[in-house]
């Protein structure tokens, strides 16, 4: 139902559209976020720290392997007060090892909305100058399109000028 609401108003607003002398734009975002070099950067930098993270974690999960391997290699011969106790050493191995999984989640999550949120800006902004500068009436996203012209495809256009602003900001 939504499908179709949503197909009658682009057709409506087609419609209307065409009868005025309308200029529409069109950006592809995956193919921005796949070839924009800025972007990429960014992507490396929330990779570096992703492996940054994940290498302080390594440790605690190391010591709960061995552990692990040592209750089943042990169990059998190993009094039940002291295998109790290793299941308790274990469980908070666990804990410790969840919260600071989660403290990470957390903190790559604000790092990427910290990165991401000027980069929507700057991608907000050029697009409104490639619209202006050109007389687009509308600039819309790829996705949103059952189809579109090549020619009114302007990804590659945002992509010079995004890498081209962040070369401009790194002199």
């Amino acid at each position: 139902m939504r499908r179709i609401i949503f197909i009658l108003f682009i057709s409506i607003l087609c419609s209307i559209l065409y009868s005025q002398n309308v200029k529409i734009g069109v950006i592809d975002t995956v193919k921005l976020f796949q070839q924009s070099k800025k972007i990429s950067e960014l992507q490396k930098q929330l990779q570096n720290l992703l492996i940054q993270k994940k290498s302080e974690i390594e440790p605690l999960q190391n010591k709960i392997q061995k552990l692990e391997q040592e209750i089943n290699e042990k169990k059998s011969i190993m009094k039940k007060e002291l295998l109790k106790k290793k299941q308790e050493e274990l469980d908070d191995l666990y804990s410790k090892l969840r919260t600071k999984q989660e403290k990470i989640k957390d903190e790559i999550s604000k790092k990427q909305d910290e990165m991401l949120k000027p980069l929507y800006q700057t991608l907000k902004d050029i697009i409104t100058r490639i619209g202006q500068r050109e007389g687009f009436t509308i600039i819309v996203e790829k996705d949103a399109l059952l189809y579109n012209a090549p020619q009114i495809d302007i990804t590659d256009e945002v992509i010079k000028e995004l890498d081209k602003s962040s070369s401009n900001a790194k002199k």
